[in-house]
């Protein structure tokens, strides 16, 4: 085993991974897998300038042989962990920093000479999750919530339900003034004695059904442009509870495919 590689790996005890990085942090300086990669280029130049200064024995030389197995292992998997870290730390919008991050663990690991066929097709299906999640949450920027427009819909509906009320109430007070507008026509007729003051109750009447029938006409106008508001909200309702649950449906696939890779590292 290489002196040189106690500085490097300190522990491969199993990593804890850290919570979402700050945004604030830097898009790709603070990814842990940019220290492995420097770290696993000097490890390499210094074997190598041990193995080129010394001239070993037989039996030195199988044991060392063991040893950097063993070393190449430990570094197999301490170079895949970190990856896993800094992608779990990435959030979805630094899909292209989880690109960098795979590119340059996948480098160590070709220099390394190691089959991670499978263990890179499942960051990769992280990766594309990931990116689509990103896209999925720029096209809901500035655009209502499945709740704020249930809570719009059913507001509209309570107006609705107050409108057919106040025009049904309304309706029928229109019968009511019809009824007594021909009553006092009727007076009118038979009444000549009473003429005059029949006929300013009949203005008066009048001018009342000429409001209720204007109300009428408006409250009538209201229904229609509610029910067409209404029927838009909940179109659009739909479309963000569609839109949430395929989001949700690629988070758990993401997830899924994060633990297929952590999986593949336990095997």
């Amino acid at each position: 085993m290489c002196p040189i590689l106690a500085g490097i790996f300190p522990s491969f005890n199993p990593i804890t991974v850290p919570k979402q990085r700050n945004v604030s942090d830097g898009p790709c300086n603070q990814l842990a897998i940019k220290s492995v990669s420097q770290q696993h280029a000097q490890f390499s130049t210094g074997c190598h300038n041990e193995v080129s200064g010394h001239v070993v024995g037989p039996s030195k030389s199988q044991d060392g042989e063991r040893k950097s197995k063993a070393s190449r292992h430990r570094v197999i998997l301490f170079t895949q962990q970190q990856l896993l870290a800094d992608l779990e730390a990435l959030a979805p919008h630094e899909h292209e920093s989880m690109k960098e991050a795979a590119e340059t663990a996948f480098a160590i690991l070709n220099d390394l000479r190691v089959d991670y066929k499978k263990f890179s097709g499942h960051v990769l299906d992280y990766i594309n999750f990931a990116s689509s999640i990103a896209e999925i949450d720029k096209s809901n920027e500035n655009i209502l919530t499945v709740e704020d427009l249930n809570k719009l819909f059913e507001e509209e509906k309570v107006r609705f339900a107050q409108l057919q009320h106040d025009h049904a109430k309304t309706k029928a007070l229109l019968k009511v003034s019809q009824r007594h507008r021909q009553l006092l026509c009727e007076q009118v007729s038979n009444l000549k004695a009473l003429l005059n003051e029949k006929q300013n109750q009949l203005k008066f009447c009048e001018l009342e059904t000429l409001e209720i029938e204007t109300r009428l006409g408006d409250l009538e106008r209201n229904i229609f442009v509610t029910e067409i508001a209404m029927k838009e909200r909940a179109e659009q309702t739909k479309v963000k509870k569609k839109q949430s649950e395929e989001r949700q449906a690629k988070q758990i696939a993401a997830q899924e495919a994060l633990q297929k890779a952590k999986l593949e590292l336990e095997n």
